[in-house]
Order: structure tokens, then sequence, then C-alpha cells
């Protein structure tokens, strides 16, 4: 039986729509079906019929970037061990492989020495030694997320002081390793499978929707690094009237007087705010003799446990090594063997008052 122009108008405004929602985000290859259902009424019958059913499959969006952690604008010495932080971030709809590689800006006439790649493997945001990667490849980051790699690389020492070069880290999507990186997005949609389509934006010396992305850090050659230093710690751990404090805490309550035969502890904070790693850093610290000496036993200290007195401290509060005291100088002497870029430590000085 036929129907009219109006009445099959009418009947379309009956549909009812039965499938699986769709919303940003949505995974890669999500399959989607939509099937519409047709009611109405005719010569006094209910007619229940069925629509061919509307199907399409997500497809996959490669959207990312590499982002600076630091600023701009970093110094390095000739020589030295540079480590430049990048933060690479999945924005895209499917979990991605990411292949990296070092980039220098336009006009390059030199090139950094010895360059490696370090990857966050336990998201701690520390670089440590065992997170150096044979591969340059990050694996299965997922979409929403985000991985912390540092780009290391030694300055040639043939280069002229105050020299300037743009040098840093390339990211390209890939379905697995180094030689499956994704080349082109699909040029025709096919809606009924999942293709690949290209949504990353424009980043240094790079093109939208290439399957690439740029940044880099502007590195200047300069003849020294500066580190910080400031006073951290000034507190009595013990004196003879309240006996020896249990924990830092209690030290500085302030209940410890500093009176003949009290434990005075000084500690300051070392920190190296470059990307430089500095090697053989020394710092001292003279005794005044003519009212305290060296404390010769931690026992007064809240760290009695170690033997060690006069310690150098990790920021996660580990002893990383140890003052020795110069006769010479009346000095007790650190050295530290390695200050990478963004680290800090905390030589402690334990003297007892005469």
């Amino acid at each position: 039986m036929g129907l009219s122009k109006f009445t099959t108008v009418l009947l379309w405004g009956m549909v009812a729509l039965k499938g699986s929602a769709f919303a940003k985000g949505t995974k890669a290859g999500t399959e989607v079906t939509v099937e519409p259902i047709i009611e109405y009424t005719i010569a006094g019958e209910k007619v229940k019929e069925e629509v061919e059913k509307a199907k399409y499959v997500v497809d996959k969006i490669v959207q990312f970037k590499v982002t600076r952690v630091a600023e701009m604008k970093q110094k390095s010495v000739k020589g030295l061990n540079l480590l430049a932080p990048f933060k690479v971030e999945n924005d895209g709809n499917s979990i991605e492989n990411f292949v990296l590689n070092i980039s220098y800006g336009r006009g390059k006439r030199i090139e950094f020495d010895k360059t490696v790649i370090y990857v966050d493997k336990n998201h701690n945001g520390k670089l440590e030694s065992f997170e150096e990667v044979e591969s340059n490849v990050i694996k299965n980051l997922r979409p929403g997320s985000s991985q912390l790699v540092w780009l290391g690389a030694v300055t040639p020492t043939e280069l002229p002081s105050r020299k300037r070069i743009r040098f840093g880290l390339e990211a390209k999507a890939s379905r697995g390793g180094r030689d499956s990186i994704y080349l082109e997005s699909a040029r025709v949609n096919n809606i009924l499978k999942e293709d690949t389509v290209f949504g990353d934006s424009n980043s240094e010396n790079d093109d939208f929707f290439n399957n690439k992305y740029i940044t880099r850090y502007l590195w200047s050659i300069e003849k020294s690094i500066n580190l910080g230093m400031k006073l951290e710690t000034n507190i009595m751990s013990a004196d003879p009237l309240n006996g020896i404090a249990k924990t830092k805490e209690e030290a500085e309550a302030g209940k410890f007087f500093s009176i003949p035969n009290a434990t005075h502890v000084q500690s300051w904070k070392i920190y190296n705010e470059s990307l430089v790693t500095v090697k053989d850093v020394y710092f001292s610290i003279p005794e005044k003799s003519d009212v305290e000496k060296f404390a010769k036993s931690s026992k007064y200290t809240w760290w009695s446990r170690d033997k060690r007195i006069h310690i150098l401290l990790s920021s996660d509060n580990k002893i990383i090594g140890e003052g020795k005291y110069n006769s010479k100088r009346k000095s007790i002497d650190f050295r530290i063997k390695e200050l990478r870029g963004g680290e800090v430590v905390y030589p402690h000085v334990v003297t007892t008052i005469r």
C-alpha cells in the first residue's frame, strides 16, 4: 500500500534512533551503529518497520605536541653536558608510539656532541641513570597523557663564546617503531573503516598536519655557569640542658640553646638553575676557632645513627656525600662530583660551641 507524500513527512517525525553515543575523544576504531525504527498507525493498525542501519567507524586522529619544560633561552658551557627537558603530549584518540630525534634550527653551523635521550619511565619527574634509552621511541602513549623526556648532549670545546644555536626535539607518531611512521593522512574518507587523520598543529620550521612537531631551546655558549647558593638551616640540635633533638623538626622548634658545648648545625642549599650538568663543584666552610670547633661525632645530630658527621644530602633527603676536614685551612670541604641542571644538594656542617 502506497503512502502519500504528506503522510511520509509525518512519519519521519516519529523515527526513534538507537545506537552508541559519540563524543569528542571517542577511541579510534570505535564502530558506531544507528538503527532507526519507524512506527505508525494506518487503518487503525499499528505498523513497525525497521530501516537500514547507519554505520560508521571513528577515525584515528594523530594529534600531539612537544613543549619545553624550562625557559626557552638557556646557557651552556664548552665541553659540559646539558640536559634539555621536554614534554610529549598525546592529544589524539588512540594509543601511539612517538619517534624522537634531535633537531637543529635553520642556519646550523655547529653540532652538539654525544646526544642521548632519557625517558622518565617511572614518571617521578627526576632523571635517573637507568632511564637512558637505546631506542628513541616512546612506546604506547595513551590519549590525554604525556611523557617527560630529556635530550642530553655535550657542547663542543672548540666553540667560540657567545655562540648561539637552536637545538631541540622533533617527534613523529608511529604505528610501532622507527620504520612505521605515519607518512600521510587519508585523502578520501572511507566512512566504514578507520582512516588516519593528521591533526597536529604547526611548530618551529614546521607545517600543519604533517605528523611532525618540533620544539627547540635557544642556547648561548658561555664561559661559565653561575650556581645559586643560600643558607638553608641554622639551628641547634643539642645542648647540655635539653639533651639531643631526635628529629630536625624538634631541633627547629627552638628549645635548644647556643650555650657552651651545644651542637650547631648549618646547611646550605646549592642549586643549578641551568640545564647544564656541572662537574667538580667545591664547597668549603671555615672554622670560627675562637668560639667553636668542628664536631667529631654525629651523636648530637638527628642523623646520629650514621657515622658520617658533615654530610651532603640530596633533595630527597638521602646522604650522597661527606665533607672532609682540611687541616691546613681549618675547614670542612665538600666535593660535589656532578650537579645536573635543575638539581639541588644540601651540604651540612656540624660544630660544637667552646
